[in-house]
């Protein structure tokens, strides 16, 4: 009589052994060279930012939105719970804009196909959460309304 413990245990072994399917291959977004200057409002920006005026913050609450600045990708993290992307894009000198892109968000599937390094031209609004401009001003909040490389 065969006993059943030892088949029971060489059923698991071979199951534990099963490799799991690999999955389908991302789409990437090309990495293309943007146009060599920037807008000048974005130039204007970064240029007060980084120079830490204390009067930047006056106006810079004034400032609703941005339109084809053109950024670089300086760090992407997803979150293993919900699968959203904390992307932040690198604007000039000591100037980062920052955005958690939940996947329900239309430019989900544009930014999962960006990397650290990646030229794209942004559009979008200041979110000026949290005061963020009387403690940081080497990264502000954003909303994207449209992402290209």
């Amino acid at each position: 009589m065969i006993k059943p413990l030892p088949l029971i245990a060489a059923g698991l072994l071979l199951a534990a052994c099963h490799k799991a399917p690999e999955p389908a291959p991302q789409p990437t977004v090309p990495v293309t060279q943007a146009a060599p200057n920037p807008p000048p409002d974005q130039l204007v920006l970064v240029k007060e930012m980084a120079g830490g005026d204390p009067k930047f913050c006056v106006g810079f609450q004034q400032t609703q939105g941005f339109d084809n600045w053109i950024v670089t990708v300086d760090d992407v993290e997803t979150s293993t719970v919900n699968q959203s992307i904390d992307i932040t894009f690198a604007a000039g000198e000591h100037v980062g804009l920052e955005e958690v892109v939940q996947t329900t968000d239309p430019l989900y599937k544009a930014i999962t196909g960006l990397h650290v390094g990646h030229t794209v031209r942004i559009s979008g609004r200041f979110s000026h959460g949290n005061g963020e401009c009387s403690y940081r001003l080497d990264k502000v909040s954003i909303v994207l309304t449209a992402a290209s490389t």
